[in-house]
Formats: structure tokens, C-alpha cells, sequence
């Protein structure tokens, strides 16, 4: 009984650092300025939160070198944060 307890821990691990891996594998970091610069208007494109002051810096200084108009939105869950090009 005992060792099926074990067995049961040892998989369930397995598994939760399985998936943790994955998860972290498939988080890729885009580069901020060229995707924001690539975008045509009305496109968007998502960054995850915690890269909120950098993205913003970046879609204002991208808009004032480029003649280009940007607007930011963070998503409902705060969680992401998505630029949007207008003009």
C-alpha cells in the first residue's frame, strides 16, 4: 500500500515537472521593437504583462520615429498586453 502511494507521488511529480518544462518552453520571448515596427494598421500583437513598461516605452518611441499611431490595452485578467496599430 505504501509503495503505491509512493509510486503515485513519484508520477504525479514526474508529471507537474513534465508540463512546468513544457510550459516554459513554449513562453518564447519576441523581440518588442521589430514586432511592434512590423505591424500594419489595424493589426495587434500580445506581450505578456510583466513586460508592460517596456512595451509601452517602445510602441511610443517606435510611433515618434516611424510617423506611426499605437495604442496599448492590458486584458481583462491582467494578464496581457496587446498593442494595437491605428495609423
Amino acid at each position: 500500500m505504501l509503495a503505491q502511494f509512493i509510486q503515485s507521488a513519484y508520477l504525479c511529480v514526474a508529471n507537474l515537472l513534465i508540463n512546468y518544462d513544457m510550459d516554459k518552453q513554449t513562453t518564447e520571448k519576441k523581440p518588442i521593437l521589430p514586432t511592434i515596427s512590423a505591424l500594419e494598421v489595424d493589426e495587434t500583437t500580445s506581450f505578456p504583462v510583466e513586460r508592460f513598461n517596456v512595451v509601452r516605452a517602445t510602441a511610443t518611441q517606435a510611433g515618434l520615429a516611424q510617423h506611426k499611431t499605437f495604442k496599448t490595452n492590458i486584458s481583462d485578467d491582467r494578464t496581457v498586453i496587446t498593442v494595437t496599430r491605428t495609423a
